[in-house]
């Protein structure tokens, strides 16, 4: 017969509060103690360095009127006035108002400033330019990155162009060795390079130039999901306050690799993660 341990009135007072402690604990309680990401603008010159460094195999000279690729094209960098709003900035905008904004590196929430959007304002002939016009263009450089996934052999399509590939190649290694509990938040990607448009615009997104994975489509937040949500006017989608279930744990790999993360915009996506090491590099 099994011997039957007995544990004291007083031991098992103990456990109880343990478990109920344990069971008050947040998902991420990182994320509950961080502060709002600020909104704030870099100078522009400094920008434009930053740039230089970060893609050396391609810019030759930039300032604040143009930049020279190393090809001898010139590109304009301001082709409109200041003081357009970020949704005009989005829509339509020049090389200037995609490197204004600075990316607040580090742990910090989804922002509440309507004009924080840092890195989600592209100037998509920079990116054409760079990586590729068209499907077939961007496809002669892509590389299949073995990914760690729940489905063995699982591998993301990224360029191999400015080492992007190479970088997430060790963002993948990184995260393969964070305890397991981590490994539910980015074991299931959506994939990387594919060409499409941003849902519901004409501009194309990150993916199709092969710079931006989505780790895991289950554990993500979207601002469009939210706003599909609300009955009154699209104004007020954001009615109340954005969650973020990604780990800063596995934010913090990718930004030390010169990913942005999609979860650090007003108009948040927190499963995109892409690849913009210009915004990284400190002034």
């Amino acid at each position: 017969m099994p011997q039957t341990r007995h544990i004291s009135r007083r031991n098992l007072c103990v456990l109880a509060l343990a478990a109920t402690a344990g069971a008050a604990l947040p998902q991420n309680p990182r994320a509950a103690a961080i502060p709002d990401c600020p909104r704030k603008d870099v100078d522009l010159p400094m920008a434009l360095a930053a740039l230089r460094a970060a893609y050396p195999d391609f810019i030759a000279t930039a300032d604040t009127t143009a930049i020279l690729w190393k090809d001898g094209t010139r590109m304009p960098v301001t082709l409109f006035p200041q003081g357009r709003s970020v949704d005009e900035q989005i829509r339509n905008p020049d090389l200037a108002d995609q490197l204004r904004q600075a990316y607040p590196k580090g742990p910090c929430g989804i922002p509440l400033d309507p004009s924080s959007d840092a890195g989600r304002i592209r100037y998509t002939p920079f990116f054409t330019r760079m990586y590729g016009a068209d499907p077939a263009a961007v496809a002669r450089n892509l590389a299949n990155v073995p990914w760690p996934a729940r489905r063995r052999g699982t591998s993301v399509a990224f360029t191999q162009v400015n080492g992007a590939a190479d970088a997430l190649a060790k963002v993948a290694s990184e995260l393969a060795n964070l305890p397991a509990r981590f490994h539910r938040f980015f074991d299931n990607p959506a994939g990387g390079f594919y060409w499409r448009n941003i849902a519901g615009t004409n501009r194309l997104s990150g993916h199709a130039f092969g710079i931006a994975i989505d780790i895991n489509v289950n554990m993500s937040d979207y601002w469009r999901n939210e706003l599909h949500r609300v009955t009154d006017e699209p104004a007020n989608w954001r009615s109340k306050r954005p969650r973020n279930r990604i780990p800063f744990d596995i934010v913090d790999i990718f930004e030390r690799r010169g990913f942005i993360w999609g979860g650090k915009w007003y108009h948040y996506d927190t499963m995109h993660f892409e690849y913009r090491p210009e915004l990284l590099i400190s002034p």
